[in-house]
């Protein structure tokens, strides 16, 4: 084979050219052998001479190319990246002001919707002309309560001074514009529009011209009836810690500031931390067995609700918790107390003896309840 017909064949006669064998010797000189001109470069990875021309004998037969570093990584890098879907905001519509088991039912509607959000309509009282009357959970406690349901949702204030007056249809596209509401979560009762014009029925109409989700709870029923703020308040005003509890799905929390007081309880005995008429809403007049929560503890507490007639009488509404075997300044703490079951209402002892002793016998009552 000459030089000629190895350019026209190419490569892969140069290799056979490398080859022993009559054929390869063809035309050359003998003297010189095979080195009349030069020899291909064989193939990396085909035998020669019976041996291997890789670098490592153990890869020269039959191995696979190494991968290239970084060439793996590579491909990945190709893959295409997942596109983020918008996120499904669910956001539920109430007073939410007693955040009982019916106000969590909507919540937890939202949060099986996407990304639960609570809108509470505030300043109702001030709007309609009602009377005022106290949170039945402190502001303080909220984030404490919120923390407990599904999805954690958030909470954001509606006052209702602003909306009342809005039609519907702009109460709507203002919740989808404002909001970012893809879903709207309501209960059954629900109204909204000017002179709470439009009902579930007409709010599903709005809803899908505005492109949004309308999801409808039904009341959630507590022993027959349903939950409902005015439930609890009546409930705690009768002093029915059980109906209340229920309702709420936990124990009602009374919460304050220590403040400094008179010292008569020290005087007795019994030193108090002091709420005043505390942050939220009270149950009736009474000594009352509860845990107390401070800072970060949870204690028994003896507390007693009303206004102390046996040392004069007339006085505010006052709650004072005794904390049996703690001992401590608490001045300026925030102290929370979860109330579990009224002992005996308020009453007038004929002297501070007799008060001392009925306080003997409240706070056993109290730590043997407690214990069991």
């Amino acid at each position: 084979m000459d030089e000629r017909t190895d350019h026209r064949r190419g490569r892969a006669q140069l290799t056979r050219l490398d080859q022993p064998g009559p054929r390869a010797l063809r035309g050359a000189d003998p003297a010189q052998g095979c080195r009349s001109r030069p020899a291909a470069r064989p193939r990396r990875g085909l035998r020669r001479g019976g041996g291997s021309s890789h670098p490592c004998p153990s890869l020269g037969r039959g191995a696979p190319p190494a991968r290239r570093p970084g060439l793996e990584g590579q491909r990945r890098s190709r893959r295409p990246h997942p596109v983020a879907r918008p996120v499904t905001l669910a956001v539920a519509i109430g007073k939410f002001d007693a955040l009982h088991l019916g106000h969590r039912a909507l919540a937890e509607r939202a949060a099986a919707c996407g990304r639960p959000v609570l809108l509470r309509l505030t300043g109702l009282a001030e709007a309609f002309g009602w009377p005022a009357r106290s949170p039945l959970v402190a502001e303080s406690d909220r984030t404490r309560v919120l923390a407990t349901w599904p999805g954690l949702p958030e909470e954001r204030n509606a006052p209702i001074a602003g909306l009342r007056d809005l039609p519907a249809e702009t109460f709507v596209a203002w919740l989808a514009e404002q909001h970012g509401a893809t879903v709207l979560v309501v209960g059954a009762d629900f109204r909204c529009g000017r002179g709470r014009s439009a009902g579930v029925v007409e709010l599903a109409q709005l809803c899908a011209v505005q492109g949004l989700r309308l999801e409808v709870v039904p009341p959630l029923l507590v022993e027959g009836a349903a939950a409902s703020s005015s439930r609890v308040r009546q409930a705690l005003a009768a002093a029915d810690l059980a109906t209340a509890s229920a309702c709420l799905g936990r124990s009602h929390r009374l919460c304050g500031t220590v403040q400094r007081g008179d010292g008569r309880g020290r005087t007795l005995g019994f030193p108090t931390a002091n709420l005043g008429a505390g942050d939220n809403q009270v149950p009736a007049d009474g000594v009352y067995a509860a845990w107390a929560i401070l800072g970060g503890q949870r204690l028994p507490a003896a507390v007693n609700i009303g206004h102390l007639p046996t040392v004069g009488g007339g006085r505010p509404l006052t709650v004072e918790a005794h904390l049996p075997g703690w001992s401590g300044d608490c001045y300026g703490q925030v102290l929370g107390l979860d109330l579990v079951a009224r002992l005996r209402p308020e009453q007038r002892f004929a002297d501070l003896t007799a008060l001392r002793q009925g306080i003997v016998s409240d706070v056993a009552a109290v730590t043997t309840l407690l214990a069991g």
